[in-house]
């Protein structure tokens, strides 16, 4: 839990890739903005750059998330396979590795399998679950169009274990816009949408703000809504929307000194001890 001395900094993560299968550092590229008014703005910050990280052509990347440990990128099989060969998560341990493209603990296929009808369109971890939103790959109405899967933990998530809040939103989204990306910043859901035709910002990326899970799956609109200053070259497409909050100062670490509760237990053992033993010498005093 962050402290009132403390300030949390936050930082989005756009990551694009090459609509042609290329080799790294060609094909992955991470947008990166200091702020949401940033992201808004399309005003790049530091981190900004290719990558190394090299996507096979039989995967697409479908999604990007910070859990509080880890970068988590989620890819899905192009061709509409079963589990565990469909979906499959590469995890980085920091942004350094990520843009390094070295792949840490986590990594690996899961049990998650989707409908040949839907597109895994962006993954989030909020604190309490991660969601990984679907889209319909037909242009459909609400709430036909856009299905949430909850996962209460990364293992969870691992194993597709489905928990609470899982269900089909009241979300419908225009027949010339995909779900491209989605997080949780700290004060609102983001899902972002781009454009399926090659257009000049502002008419490209649009922005959708949810105050809260409940206004998500309601689909009510809140501030932070609106159509942004980023363009996308024609040669990429957005893959996943990332934030990272960092606290500073970070958490303190626990007080030094304190025993564990184990410590404790012989502690007070060894004062038993001590006492039993004062006991008997008074006693062979007497």
């Amino acid at each position: 839990m962050a402290t009132a001395a403390q300030a949390a900094s936050t930082t989005y993560r756009l990551m694009l890739q090459s609509r042609t299968d290329t080799a790294a550092p060609n094909e992955v590229y991470v947008a990166s903005y200091a702020d949401y008014a940033s992201l808004q703005a399309g005003t790049l910050g530091a981190g900004s750059g290719y990558t190394q990280i090299g996507i096979s052509s039989a995967f697409q990347i479908a999604g990007l998330t910070h859990d509080g440990s880890a970068y988590r990128m989620m890819l899905q099989s192009r061709t509409d396979t079963a589990a565990p060969n469909e979906v499959y998560i590469a995890s980085y341990a920091n942004f350094a590795d990520l843009q390094a493209g070295n792949l840490g603990a986590g990594s690996g296929y899961t049990q998650i399998g989707i409908s040949s009808a839907f597109r895994i369109a962006g993954l989030a971890y909020d604190g309490s679950a991660y969601r990984m939103m679907l889209q319909s790959r037909a242009d459909t109405a609400a709430p036909n169009e856009i299905y949430i899967a909850s996962y209460s933990s990364f293992a969870d998530l691992q194993n597709a274990t489905l928990g609470a809040g899982s269900g089909y939103t009241q979300i419908g989204i225009s027949s010339a816009f995909n779900v491209r990306g989605f997080t949780w910043d700290g004060s609102a859901y983001r899902v972002m949408l781009q454009s399926l035709a090659d257009t000049a910002a502002p008419n490209e990326v649009y922005i959708a703000s949810y105050s809260s899970f409940a206004d998500l799956q309601n689909a009510t609109l809140g501030a932070g809504s609106g159509y942004t200053q980023i363009g996308i070259s024609s040669a990429f497409i957005i893959a996943g929307l990332a934030t990272e909050i960092i606290l500073d100062p970070p958490p303190p670490p626990p007080p030094p000194g304190v025993p564990e509760p184990q410590s404790w237990a012989l502690l007070i053992l060894g004062f038993g001890a001590v006492g039993t033993r004062l006991r008997r010498r008074r006693l062979q005093a007497a």
